[in-house]
C-alpha cells in the first residue's frame, strides 16, 4: 500500500504568502490540541549542501514564520516558530525549531489602549451571546493597524451566524468591573481563556485550509458547552485491541478521589453554614473513609449546600482513569471527537477475548509522528461509559 505524502511548508505569518513548498525537516512527532497549543520539534541537517541553498537562516526566522504541515495536500498542522538552535559539534551541523501552533500568538497580544499614555479602551457587553464577545475579542486582537501595516492580522476568520444560546454579561455594575477594560494590559488568550473556563463554559480550535484559489486560509471553530462530536452518536468511530490498537494504558487513579465531602458555605466558627455528602454504597462494600472539603462561601442556604456536597462528590468519587492509546496510522479524527475502545487482553480484562472491554472516550489531542511509519498516540479525556 502507498505511503502518503508530507511536506513542511514554509509561509509568512502575516501575508500567508508561500515563502517554500518543502523544507525537509526531520520531525520524530507534532501534537494538535484542544484547549491548548499544540506543539513541534524539527531539526535541519546543515551539514547537505541543497539544505544550505534554501538558505534556512534568511528564511527560518523565529516570530514570523508560519510552518504548515501538509498530509496529501491537507493541512494537518499550523504553527509559528518561537525558537531556533544551530549546533555545530565538529563535522556534524545540524539547527533545531520549536513551533507552536497560531493560537500561540494570542498569549502575545494585549487588551489594551491603542492611543498611548492617556487613552482609554473598554468593551462592555450585557446579555450578549456568549460566541459573540468570543468573536469580537478574537477580531479585535488581530485589528491593529501600525502605519498602514496590520501586524496583528492572522486571518482568523468566524461565523457571525453561529450562537451558543448562552447570554452573558461583561458590563461595570456599580463598584464591580466586569467590563473588558484596557488599563489591565491582560492577554488576548487569557480573555478567551476566562469565557472557555466559565459556565457553563466553552471550546475552541482553529482549523486551517486551502481554498480554490491556492490561499492559506483560517477559521475558528466554536462549540458550548464542548466543541466535537455527539459520545451517543452511531456508529462512533471504533478502535479496537488487537487491531489498530498497537499500544494502550489504562490506569486507575484513585489518590485524590474521595467517599466524603464537607461544603462549606457562608459564616464562621459556631455560625458557618455546611452541608455533607458520602458515598454510603462504597464505604458498605468496605473501602476506607477518604474525605476531603470544598468552599462555597457565597452560599447560605443549606438546601443550596446539599446540592453543591452531592455535586462535589460526584465530581471526586471514584478512580480517575486517563487511558493512553497509541495507533497504527493517522486517524480521521480531530480533537474535540468522542470514540469507541474495545479491548481483548485476558491478561487485565478477564473473558475480554470473548467479550472485550468497551468504553467510550473523548480524545482531546494527538501526538503524530509523520513520515512512512504513521503511528498517533490519542490523548484522551475520562471515559464517558466503561462497559
Amino acid at each position: 500500500m502507498p505511503g502518503h505524502a508530507w511536506r513542511y511548508a514554509i509561509y509568512d505569518l502575516l501575508t500567508r504568502r508561500q515563502l517554500i513548498e518543502h523544507m525537509p525537516f526531520e520531525i520524530e512527532s507534532f501534537t494538535t490540541m484542544l484547549g491548548e497549543a499544540g506543539t513541534l520539534q524539527a531539526t535541519l541537517p546543515l551539514g547537505d549542501p541543497a539544505i544550505r541553498a534554501r538558505k534556512p537562516r534568511e528564511l527560518l526566522l523565529t516570530r514570523r514564520t508560519n510552518l504548515i504541515i501538509f498530509r496529501d495536500e491537507v493541512p494537518v498542522w499550523d504553527g509559528v516558530i518561537w525558537h531556533r538552535r544551530p549546533r555545530r559539534e565538529g563535522s556534524k551541523s545540524s539547527a533545531t525549531f520549536q513551533a507552536s501552533e497560531i493560537r500561540s500568538v494570542l498569549e502575545r497580544r494585549l487588551f489594551r489602549p491603542l492611543l498611548g499614555y492617556g487613552s482609554a479602551k473598554t468593551l462592555s457587553y450585557t446579555q450578549a451571546d456568549m460566541f459573540t464577545v468570543f468573536r469580537d475579542l478574537l477580531a479585535d486582537a488581530q485589528n491593529f493597524t501600525y502605519l498602514d501595516l496590520r501586524p496583528g492580522d492572522l486571518g482568523i476568520e468566524a461565523d457571525a451566524s453561529q450562537m451558543s444560546g448562552v447570554l452573558i454579561d461583561r458590563r461595570d455594575a456599580g463598584s464591580e468591573l466586569g467590563a473588558f477594560h484596557g488599563y489591565t494590559f491582560t492577554t488576548y488568550g487569557q480573555l478567551l481563556r476566562d469565557l472557555v473556563e466559565g459556565d457553563p463554559g466553552m471550546e475552541w480550535r482553529i482549523h486551517t485550509w486551502i481554498d480554490e484559489g491556492r490561499a492559506l486560509r483560517r477559521r475558528v471553530l466554536l462549540g458550548s458547552p464542548q466543541l466535537g462530536g455527539d459520545p451517543n452518536a452511531s456508529p462512533l468511530p471504533t478502535y479496537e485491541y488487537p487491531g489498530q490498537i498497537y499500544s494502550y494504558e489504562w490506569p486507575d487513579d484513585g489518590e485524590q478521589s474521595a467517599n466524603y465531602v464537607a461544603a462549606l458555605g457562608e459564616g464562621e466558627g459556631d455560625n458557618l453554614r455546611w452541608a455533607e455528602s458520602s458515598l454510603d454504597d462504597e464505604l458498605l462494600a468496605g473501602y476506607p473513609l477518604l474525605e476531603t472539603v470544598t468552599s462555597h462561601k457565597s452560599d447560605s442556604s443549606l438546601v443550596i449546600l446539599q446540592g453543591r456536597a452531592a455535586a462535589d462528590l460526584a465530581a471526586v468519587s471514584g478512580d480517575r482513569t486517563v487511558p493512553s492509546l497509541d495507533i497504527v496510522g493517522y486517524p480521521q479524527i480531530n480533537p474535540g471527537a468522542y470514540i469507541r475502545v474495545r479491548i481483548a487482553d485476558e491478561n487485565w480484562f478477564p473473558g475480554s477475548s470473548a467479550v472485550p472491554f468497551e468504553a467510550v472516550v473523548r480524545v482531546v489531542g494527538l501526538r503524530i509522528q509523520p513520515g512512512g511509519r504513521e503511528r498517533t498516540s490519542l490523548i484522551i479525556e475520562e471515559p464517558r461509559s466503561p462497559a
